[in-house]
């Protein structure tokens, strides 16, 4: 083989074949599909995570309105947030552990479509209340203690 020939087959074999093409092409498409496979995983985490964190807001936000108002803390079925939609509580009570320990159980449930039953999410908060069992005095007596150490 003289060196013309060499040259000549060296310049026919330069290129990229077409079946090397077409398998370059395939790796690059299944890799392409894995990777929007993973955005997708990695946005609906996203959005759960972001509906498990304003249920926990919505669920805290109600518990602070039950423990305010106490004749309100009675159990409730689902009832809707008026400023919040898709948003639903609901409060559980029984009995504590002890018998001035008032068990509260409060629900957040959002739902995307209010006809499908289907929940996207649930966030439940339990908080023990205690139950007043004196009622409080009107009149409150205030004791001063001098720098002496006597009372006034």
């Amino acid at each position: 083989m003289n060196k013309s020939q060499l040259k000549r087959l060296r310049s026919a074999r330069s290129g990229f074949s077409l079946f090397e093409i077409l398998l370059s092409l395939a790796l690059l498409a299944a890799a392409m599909a894995a990777v929007s496979q993973l955005m997708e995983i990695g946005l609906q985490a996203g959005l759960r995570n972001q509906l498990r964190t304003e249920g926990q807001f919505l669920c805290e936000r109600k518990l602070a309105e039950l423990l305010v108002d106490p004749s309100a803390q009675e159990s409730t079925g689902e009832t809707a947030f008026p400023d919040d939609e898709g948003w639903k509580w609901s409060v559980a009570t029984s009995e504590g552990p002890r018998t001035d320990l008032l068990r509260m159980e409060i629900t957040v449930t959002h739902y995307t479509d209010e006809q499908s039953p289907r929940e996207d999410m649930r966030v439940t908060l339990i908080r023990l209340v205690r139950i007043p069992t004196d009622p409080p005095e009107e009149t409150t007596t205030l004791r001063y203690i001098s720098k002496r150490g006597g009372t006034a």
